[in-house]
Parts: C-alpha cells; sequence; structure tokens
C-alpha cells in the first residue's frame, strides 16, 4: 500500500494544479461577468480570483487524500493499473496503422455512398428543367 501512495499523492498534486487553473479562470469570468473587482494578492501576478481557486483546489486535496473511500479507491486504482498488460512499441505502431487504413477505408465507403444519395435525391427533389 506505500508504495501505491506516491503514485496517488502525485495524481492528487497533478489534478490539484488543474482545478485551481479551471477554477481561477472560472472566478475570473464571474468577477469580470458580475462587475466584480479582482484585486491584486500578491503582486500583479496573483489576483484574488486565483488565490480562491488556489485555496479551494488544495482544500479538495487535502480532504480527498484524508478520506478514508477516495484514498482506498485511489490505491485501488494504482493496484490495477500495475496489473494492466500495456502493448510494446511495435504492438501501439501497428495497431495505429490499422485504425488509419480502417478510418480511410470507411471515410471512402461513406463518401461513395454520400454522392450516391446526393445523386438519386437531387433526381428524385429537383424539378426537371
Amino acid at each position: 500500500m506505500q508504495g501505491t501512495q506516491r503514485y496517488v499523492i502525485s495524481f492528487l498534486l497533478v489534478a490539484g494544479v488543474i482545478v485551481w487553473q479551471t477554477l481561477s479562470r472560472v472566478f475570473r469570468a464571474i468577477a469580470l461577468g458580475f462587475d466584480i473587482p479582482d484585486p491584486a494578492v500578491l503582486g500583479n501576478n496573483l489576483p484574488l480570483s486565483s488565490v480562491l481557486g488556489l485555496l479551494l483546489a488544495v482544500g479538495g486535496g487535502v480532504y480527498t487524500f484524508r478520506h478514508p473511500g477516495a484514498n482506498g479507491f485511489l490505491n485501488d486504482v494504482v493496484t490495477e493499473l500495475w496489473k494492466v498488460a500495456w502493448p510494446d512499441r511495435k504492438e501501439t505502431q501497428n495497431s495505429t496503422v490499422v485504425v488509419i487504413v480502417t478510418t480511410l477505408v470507411i471515410s471512402m465507403i461513406l463518401g461513395v455512398f454520400d454522392l450516391v444519395w446526393g445523386k438519386l435525391t437531387g433526381f428524385i427533389y429537383l424539378p426537371p428543367q
């Protein structure tokens, strides 16, 4: 269990940064939308909206880390991800080529169907000239 904790902490840190940036932008947009001042707290680079986003992100991360159910779930996810058989580079390249070729073939087939359907509906719906 101790080995998985570092991955859980890393995930929570990355998720916290994403939540912080998202919340700070949401708060900034709300402040602009309602014409509420957004004063700079620590210099010009850290407005109040960013500080509020940071506080909420840190609080959410600490709560998630200390919550036994959430922490146990994240540890279980890390444990299960260690059991996954990840493909090697050659398998990934082959699968990528198969997906690209299949997409091109299906696109051509759908293009032909669209062309035929367009001509058919044009013949039916357009009046003769």
